[in-house]
């Protein structure tokens, strides 16, 4: 009895199990210049203290998005300059909005930040206090202070991911600067420490990826480029 395959004159098996899928070439993120970067961190300068914070630790850490807003104070170690990533933020409509584990293992991290940051977060951490203070009953933050989330909606509670984009949209605009996203912000953290000559191991570990072939398959082209300039 004849097989489906034989009866229809098909073949028998499926010829493009033999064939390698071609790799999905990566985009190369565009960062700003070094002269748009001076523009744009010059007037961050009449921000409050909350999204200079938000960009600073974006920029320096090349945090994610979601990790940013899922650090809490205790989080902070301002003796040494440290963080640490352990949790980020997220929302679906089902949930709202909460704080889950970061993403891997090598995405839990400790990092260490410039000084000129500490006396931004603590501003920002002055202003909480205060509203924390007046809403009294009202906080919907953590009990005690050293727990709550460090950027929050007016309640105390976590802030909405997009409202990192939202903010950062008008920001530009109302500046005459180029589009950008929280994400180049990573993406300029990371071209900034392979320009400065740190190897690839060093670099993925900053960014959290899982693994250093992740950070080579985003980043081998600004390698290379280094590679050639130190050569």
């Amino acid at each position: 009895m004849l097989n489906v395959a034989e009866k229809w004159n098909l073949i028998p098996y499926n010829p493009a199990k033999r064939i390698e899928a071609p790799k999905a070439e990566v985009e190369q993120k565009t960062a700003y210049t070094e002269e748009q970067l001076g523009q744009f961190i010059k007037a961050l300068e009449s921000q409050p203290a909350k999204y200079k914070a938000m960009v600073y630790l974006a920029l320096t850490g090349g945090l994610r998005r979601e990790e940013i807003l899922g650090l809490q104070w205790n989080h902070f170690n301002f003796e040494n300059n440290t963080v640490k990533i352990e949790q980020a933020i997220f929302y679906t409509k089902k949930t709202g909005v909460i704080a889950k584990k970061t993403k891997n293992d090598r995405s839990t991290r400790l990092l260490t930040f410039p000084a000129y940051i500490v006396p931004v977060l603590k501003q920002h951490r002055a202003g909480q206090l205060s509203s924390r203070l007046q809403l009294g009953t009202k906080w919907e933050g953590a009990k005690e202070a050293d727990d709550d989330f460090v950027f929050t909606q007016w309640s105390g509670k976590p802030m909405f991911p997009y409202t990192m984009n939202k903010w950062l949209s008008k920001f530009v605009e109302d500046n005459n600067l180029p589009k950008i996203t929280p994400h180049i912000f990573r993406h300029m953290a990371a071209t900034y420490l392979i320009t400065a000559g740190h190897d690839i191991r060093t670099v993925s570990g900053k960014l959290g990826h899982s693994q250093t072939s992740t950070t080579m398959n985003i980043y081998s082209h600004l390698m290379e480029k280094t590679v050639a300039g130190n050569g």
